[in-house]
């Protein structure tokens, strides 16, 4: 403004050291304006935790505890109103496996660190380097100090520098609480996507698929055994949630899986691979170990196929296996094709025809309210891939297993249960066939099959520790309400001996 401070006349002085004054304190409310609306991403939230931790003097903390806070930051930042969140931090899929050190969402972050010199990974510690805090000089931050530009930019969001100075690990059932967060957020943002594909005409409007998410059911009264349900391919959790309330009212905490790609529409199963169905497994299973001490799978269908992979890979708590209806070959006439088709889609679209010459197929559900009818033909031939799968994995399963099957089942082979029986490992097995020619036995309870599964599961059942605590001390007063009655009635040394037996 053309008044200096080394002006002659005071009063210019005095001018221009106001507007001096002025300028900055309007040149920092813009600041803090402009980078309140900024979108958080996990480079940001990754630098203001290290230039915490080089504030508290930490120089160096081993990568699977920086990723582990990391993620409860996530958690706790995607509960603040008003934050706007990038992918990598509003989407499970981006940041998936960051709480395990399962993740390589830092890989460039890391890399791009340690080139500049402010960090360094020696082995599985991640080493803070004092360039971080080394003055800058006249030289450009964002070129030589990359961390400290990305913790500068949210600094002035002082709810997320607060969550990010009191983060620590998350574990036990509060892990397990955000873990199962991310199944739902995952849910809904499927769910958006859909709905964005269908206003913009690229899939029918018409849906013929029950919208279902993942479901965690924990009684007041849980017992140590925790049950995960596994729906069938296809389908959705909503074809278990029944079962899984009888199963809750038992005492069981129960995890109902909702597959990758599925609950939805049929177009996001378009691309669909059996991993991906696994993995969902995966996931619901370390939840729900979270809530237990030991865990069962019962899976229908393609779902118990994945239950049995998933025991193949003998995961820490796991008591029992119940597969329902698990096709290692198929009957249906919508399976006969698939693989044929599959081919040529694949094929086809080297000819620049996008979705291939038949991505979908009709299909005849036994239950449409939470079935496709509209089938892809891409997800048809991931179940024989999983069929392959899992005949290979057989002879590596070693826990007890529970094989149900209907002897005329019209989808999958009967002759499936045998074979499956046979070939696993397990000395506890045990093999039902349920008299029907309907596939879905479990959720239409045919031969009272929800009740055979049931009963099977209270024999790897145990009362948790506080239970146990609980029930002595219950007992522990009953007695000493005997003994208050005994006390006119008896001498005072038993008394103290009955007090000393129970103590």
């Amino acid at each position: 403004f053309g008044l200096k401070d080394k002006a002659s006349a005071w009063s210019d002085r005095l001018a221009a050291l106001t507007m001096k004054r002025t300028m900055r304190r309007l040149r920092d409310l813009c600041m803090v304006e402009m980078y309140a609306n900024v979108t958080v991403n996990v480079s940001h939230l990754a630098s203001a935790l290290i230039m915490h931790l080089v504030a508290a003097q930490i120089s160096e903390i081993s990568r699977a505890e920086f990723h582990a806070r990391l993620y409860a930051i996530i958690k706790n930042v995607q509960r603040e109103p008003g934050v706007h969140l990038h992918r990598s931090v509003a989407d499970p899929e981006a940041y998936g496996g960051l709480h395990n050190d399962q993740a390589n969402l830092l890989v460039d972050f890391y890399r791009t660190g340690a080139e500049a010199g402010l960090i360094a990974m020696d082995g599985s510690r991640l080493k803070l380097l004092p360039a971080l805090t080394a003055e800058l000089g006249k030289r450009d931050p964002r070129l030589t100090n990359m961390i400290r530009v990305y913790a500068n930019e949210i600094a002035s969001l002082t709810n997320v520098g607060r969550i990010i100075a009191q983060a620590t690990p998350l574990a036990g059932p509060a892990l397990g609480a955000a873990l199962y967060d991310d199944e739902l957020c995952s849910y809904q943002i499927a769910r958006r996507r859909s709905t964005q594909r269908a206003g913009a005409g690229a899939v029918p409007k018409q849906r013929e698929h029950a919208y279902a998410n993942a479901k965690l059911i924990s009684p007041d009264k849980a017992s140590g055994h925790g049950v995960v349900l596994v729906h069938g391919v296809l389908a959705s959790p909503a074809e278990l949630k029944d079962f899984a309330h009888r199963l809750a009212a038992q005492g069981h905490p129960v995890m109902c899986v909702r597959l990758k790609g599925h609950g939805t529409a049929p177009e996001d199963l378009h691309d669909g691979a059996w991993q991906d169905w696994l993995a969902s497994v995966r996931r619901g299973y370390e939840i729900m170990a979270l809530f237990a001490e030991d865990v069962s799978v019962v899976g229908f269908a393609s779902g118990a196929s994945l239950g049995l992979l998933l025991a193949a890979e003998k995961p820490n708590r796991l008591a029992s296996v119940v597969s329902v209806s698990a096709p290692l070959k198929f009957l249906a006439r919508d399976m006969r094709y698939a693989h044929t088709l599959d081919l040529a889609n694949s094929v086809s679209k080297w000819l620049h025809l996008q979705n291939g010459i038949k991505p979908f197929t009709k299909g005849e559900p036994e239950h449409p309210e939470f079935e496709h009818s509209r089938m892809p033909v891409r997800a048809l031939a991931e179940l024989y891939r999983i069929s392959e799968a899992l005949q290979r994995a057989l002879p590596q399963i070693s826990c007890p297993v529970t094989v149900i099957h209907a002897s005329n089942d019209p989808v999958a082979d009967p002759g499936s249960a045998k074979t499956i029986y046979e070939s696993i490992a397990s000395a506890n097995k045990r093999l039902h066939m349920v008299g029907s020619d309907r596939h879905a036995i479990l959720h239409e309870d045919i031969g009272n099959t929800q009740d055979l599964i049931m009963g099977r599961l209270l024999e790897f059942s145990r009362p948790t520790t506080s239970q146990i605590q609980e029930d002595l001390d219950s007992s522990a007063n009953g007695k000493w309400k005997f003994l208050r009655w005994l006390t006119p009635r008896t001498g005072l040394r038993r008394i103290w001996d009955a007090k000393e037996f129970l103590e």
